[in-house]
């Protein structure tokens, strides 16, 4: 469990000028009306408005102005490649609110029943928007797979092979799952996609072999945990021609091996023809 002292540090260190003491106090204010108890609507800088329930998953909001500051900058960055942006595993919406601006429509995909729900509730406050939500999974195969929830809107719910024995608040529910391929239509044309899924990302991958043969998705962002086989995707990508990168902190882009090979990392991959211009 992070500390009182670790989370003000990180507060002050990730955020710039007058907004190292704005998010102190929106971080002591947060956690006083979490432990009420409140829901409240907030609005956050981009123009998205989050109904905000009071469990953890809301906290980066409250903590720094981009909670994953190189990531959502770099997509920003780089918007005009595709209208359509897509999230696999978008939890209760945050990654999407923080590119809200930045795309004509958003295809979002949350397994679990309750955070699903969350994520309803918040994309409705925002009706101007074109949403296209899925209470399902995304696999390499259409059918239904095990998925550990594990309560309170968690960030670390997952999919596994087997059913687990129950432990605490978290429980294993069946979920429906299918191909990316059959969800996102071509008509839409080009996308941005981000896949969040806690080590499922081979198998979310296995199942948009004609989105990436046809490079319909411009810029891929991925996250890669220690059990995440970095082996297995390099090669999926490298057979689609697609080059895996990682962005650093000066907003530069790398393929070292060093520096994607790390883990708890967000990588980016994105058609070789169109990787020079990147940077």
């Amino acid at each position: 469990m992070i500390g009182a002292a670790e989370v003000i540090a990180s507060i002050w260190t990730c955020n710039t000028g007058l907004n190292k003491m704005k998010y102190m106090v929106s971080g002591v204010l947060w956690q006083l009306r979490k432990r009420l108890g409140h829901s409240f609507i907030k609005r956050i800088h981009t123009g998205g408005v989050v109904r905000v329930q009071p469990v953890s998953s809301y906290t980066p909001i409250f903590y720094f102005e981009w909670p994953e500051e190189e990531e959502q900058k770099f997509i920003r960055k780089y918007r005009s490649l595709a209208p359509t942006f897509v999230d696999v595993g978008a939890n209760v919406g945050l990654f999407s609110f923080h590119v809200i601006d930045c795309f004509e429509s958003f295809y979002l995909f949350e397994p679990s029943p309750s955070t699903f729900r969350a994520l309803q509730d918040s994309c409705s406050l925002n009706p101007e928007i074109n949403w296209r939500l899925f209470n399902m999974g995304v696999a390499d195969e259409k059918g239904s797979m095990s998925f550990v929830d594990e309560g309170n809107l968690s960030s670390t719910n997952r999919f596994c092979d087997t059913n687990m024995t129950d432990s605490g608040t978290a429980q294993t529910i069946p979920v429906e799952v299918d191909l990316l391929d059959n969800l996102i239509p071509r008509s839409i044309g080009d996308l941005i996609l981000k896949v969040d899924v806690e080590g499922f990302e081979e198998r979310v991958f296995k199942g948009s072999t004609r989105i990436f043969s046809e490079k319909q998705a411009k810029l891929v962002m991925f996250e890669r945990l220690e059990r995440t086989n970095l082996e297995n995707l390099q090669d999926f990508f490298a057979s689609n021609n697609y080059v895996v990168f990682a962005v650093q902190k000066d907003g530069k882009i790398t393929t070292d091996h060093d520096a994607i090979s790390k883990p708890l990392i967000n990588l980016f991959a994105t058609p070789r023809e169109l990787f020079l211009s990147l940077n």
